[in-house]
């Protein structure tokens, strides 16, 4: 790549300091290009920066599922138990990268 800063080719990145610090190696050229995540078998574009507005509940006593708050405690109305085994997987006011989510292999979402 024309001007490009002699980086790995993967960086490890655990928060978004870490993002931040890698992104700060970039060129200007590397900067203006769309920001891609790519899995296994899916990727797309990161569409935009938001933050949590409130915290994320995984429901570890059912479904696994991940809940905001205020829903994830409606549902547990009358399950004290299952309320008191949620485990908060994102904070209120976390930043959140948004997506497009598509399938790298048949281009489907």
């Amino acid at each position: 790549m024309s001007g490009s800063v002699d980086v790995e080719v993967e960086v490890p990145v655990m928060s978004f300091a870490d993002l931040k610090a890698a992104l700060d190696k970039l060129t200007p050229e590397q900067l203006a290009k769309p920001v891609i995540w790519v899995g296994d078998d899916r990727g797309g574009l990161i569409q935009s920066l938001g933050f949590a507005e409130e915290d994320a509940i995984c429901d570890e006593a059912d479904t696994g599922e991940v809940f905001a708050r205020s829903e994830f405690e409606e549902q547990c109305a009358d399950d004290p138990e299952r309320l008191a085994q949620g485990r908060v997987t994102c904070k209120k006011g976390s930043p959140l990268l948004y997506t497009d989510c598509v399938s790298i292999v048949d281009g489907k979402g």
